[in-house]
């Protein structure tokens, strides 16, 4: 077989084959969304608090239980609610780590959904709306849900703030000397009688490299595609 026919079969089949991966591929993306099946990463980098979750994303957590998780146009875990409080109504925020995130369970068996719904029904709210918004992120310490309620629940006009407090390791994450070497988060430091906030995470690479463009493109990519998602 001449030279130019042979190289002509391998390119035809080269082209058929990445061809077919393609289609392959296009099919399971479909079949997936069809299927409602998505596992995104759910956080990116934020300035104030190290990380944060995305707006708008959703998908299933498929680790340390099993919940269908769905994050708001403003990064709360948590459905919609306008940041002006409607009139007659109890705006509570609840500010906390994981046990307030709980993406272990679906929205409905969290603790402040239950407050939302079962609050109404105590007589001296029958005549008053109950809304309960959850600002809480996993792996947060109170430095961090400190500056949530600084930045982010403000905005809200609580009339109530819960803080949900887990002894465990949220107290200890406010000290750069008792938290991991990279872990990049605001820590409390005392200085001449007071205590500041540190963002010097700000400056380490592990942050810059998550706050980059070229992050941010890689990690859209992935977590616009159900299959990366899934393979990852």
């Amino acid at each position: 077989m001449p030279k130019s026919n042979k190289f002509k079969q391998i390119s035809a089949n080269l082209l058929l084959g990445l061809g077919g991966a393609i289609f392959a591929l296009i099919v399971g993306e479909i079949a997936l969304r069809i299927m409602g099946i998505a596992y995104p990463s759910f956080y990116q980098a934020d300035p104030h608090r190290g990380h944060a979750l995305i707006p708008g994303i959703s998908g299933w957590w498929k680790h340390e239980g099993k919940g269908w998780i769905g994050v708001n146009k403003d990064g709360l875990r948590d459905k919609e609610y306008s940041k002006e409080k409607p009139d007659n109504t109890l705006r509570i925020a609840v500010i906390g780590d994981s046990f307030a995130e709980a993406i272990q369970v679906n929205a409905e068996d969290t603790f402040w959904s239950l407050m939302e719904t079962k609050l109404p029904q105590c007589q001296r709210f029958q005549n008053q709306n109950i809304e309960v918004i959850n600002f809480g992120v996993g792996d947060y310490g109170t430095a961090q849900e400190y500056m949530t309620l600084k930045h982010h629940v403000s905005e809200y006009s609580p009339d109530l703030v819960v803080l949900a407090v887990f002894t465990g390791n949220d107290i200890i994450n406010n000290s750069k000397n008792l938290s991991p070497d990279d872990r990049f988060s605001p820590f409390l430091l005392k200085k001449e009688g007071k205590y500041v906030m540190d963002l010097s995470f700000k400056e380490t690479e592990t942050y810059q490299w998550r706050n980059s463009l070229t992050r941010k493109a890689i990690f859209s990519t992935i977590n616009n595609s159900r299959i990366f998602a899934i393979s990852k």
